[in-house]
């Protein structure tokens, strides 16, 4: 009865015990309010699980993540890029065509830092009305010129992008191409002073050339470096203007050379902001995961942030096509490609496309609660539709700067009124 007593008593022990740990430590007595604890814990993570997954308000994980197909499918309707190859919709130039070799080699003709130093030449001849002056600074760019005045003779560019590294495209032609503009014009103004109006129109000419190819390509920072070089090439017809002002044979050839620039496409520039969001999305895993992601956008992800390839991004690991690999990423990518399928692919008025992203931006804020580093993966990275966008076609190069005597007296004129 002793030994039956004692293994009964055992067993009543066994059952109020959680784990029995070995002889010395302490034993943990599982009590009613831990038990209710862990089930409250655990029934959290249940539902928190449910509701992502089951989709509530922004929590979608799961809806998004299966939709994905349809929004693709719908994104790809509208006519947004699928893969690099179709960021431009145009067949590829032929090499007649193309003048980024004559670009490329124009840009490694010259020294940035020499030709930053022979601007401060420059801007003093100018500030003093010595346009004839301005000639000799440019002496050790001619080469460069010539060269900028043979791609001019092009008619599109094909840099070979790789559009997959999203936004660690790296444009470095563009500057080049600003200061192809600029020393154009220089010269230009020079050729003007010393009675080589015909000279100076070819210059001219040139760069507005050298615009309409910096605005070649599909995207957002092409057409800003067209603009930008447009108005580089205004302000030397607007100078040429003012130092013909008393020569009307002249200053009406410069009239006559100007040439409208056409409407830029907006659409078509923002072809690789749309390809960018889907390119990153494919590729969370090889930017180190989400968190790696955030810290690349961020610019503190071991890189100094877009503009640069984050050393851990390796082009030939890259996912080029296809949907994103985990279903954090398609739920993100559902966003994103929704959000571009609302926008028409076509279509040159750029306000009413900057209204069309404006709604879609408004709708994916109102519905969803994002970071603003995500926010600029699935909207666009670059582009506030609220963008100073300016067009230049059919605007009339109207104004010149009259050069009043050692500067003392200046007065902007129309062209028109000059005769």
């Amino acid at each position: 009865m002793k030994n039956l007593h004692e293994r009964a008593k055992n067993v009543l022990n066994a059952n109020s015990v959680l784990v029995n740990v070995s002889r010395g430590q302490r034993r943990f007595v599982l009590r009613p309010l831990t038990i209710f604890a862990l089930i409250g814990v655990v029934g959290i993570f249940f539902c928190g699980g449910i509701l992502l997954f089951v989709g509530i308000g922004p929590l979608d994980i799961g809806p998004a993540s299966r939709d994905l197909p349809a929004a693709s499918q719908a994104y790809r309707n509208a006519g947004w890029p699928w893969v690099a190859g179709q960021v431009d919709p145009r067949p590829a130039p032929s090499w007649k065509e193309d003048a980024a070799p004559e670009i490329e080699a124009a840009a490694n003709s010259y020294n940035d830092t020499s030709f930053s130093k022979a601007q401060d030449a420059l801007f003093k001849a100018y500030n003093e009305d010595r346009y004839e002056d301005m000639a000799a600074p440019l002496v050790p760019f001619q080469k460069t010129m010539e060269m900028a005045i043979a791609a001019s003779k092009k008619s599109r560019v094909n840099f070979h992008r790789d559009f997959d590294l999203g936004p660690y495209v790296l444009f470095p032609e563009y500057a080049k191409e600003k200061a192809f503009a600029k020393m154009l014009t220089y010269a230009a103004e020079a050729k003007c002073a010393s009675g080589d109006v015909e000279t100076a129109i070819k210059y001219l000419k040139a760069a507005h050339r050298i615009g309409l190819l910096a605005g070649e390509e599909p995207n957002l920072i092409s057409m800003l470096v067209e603009i930008a070089t447009q108005a580089i090439d205004d302000r030397g017809y607007q100078i040429c203007a003012g130092i013909l002002r008393t020569n009307p044979i002249g200053l009406a050839e410069l009239e006559k050379s100007y040439v409208v620039v056409p409407n830029i496409d907006f659409a078509f520039h923002i072809r690789e902001e749309a390809y960018s969001g889907l390119a990153i999305l494919r590729n969370v895993d090889q930017y180190g995961g989400a968190f790696g992601l955030l810290k690349a956008l961020s610019g503190s992800g071991g890189n100094s942030g877009p503009g640069s390839t984050p050393t851990h991004l390796d082009p030939s690991k890259l996912h080029r096509d296809g949907m994103a690999p985990d279903i954090i990423s398609r739920a993100f990518l559902d966003k994103s490609l929704r959000y571009w399928a609302s926008i028409r692919a076509s279509g040159e008025n750029a306000t009413e496309t900057s209204m069309e992203m404006d709604r879609a931006s408004k709708e994916l804020e109102k519905k969803h609660s994002l970071s603003n580093a995500l926010s600029a993966v699935i909207t666009p990275h670059l582009l506030s539709s609220r963008l100073g966008y300016r067009s230049y076609a059919g605007q009339p190069r109207s104004y010149c700067r009259i050069p009043g005597g050692n500067g003392n007296a200046r007065q902007d004129w129309s062209v028109s009124k000059i005769d």
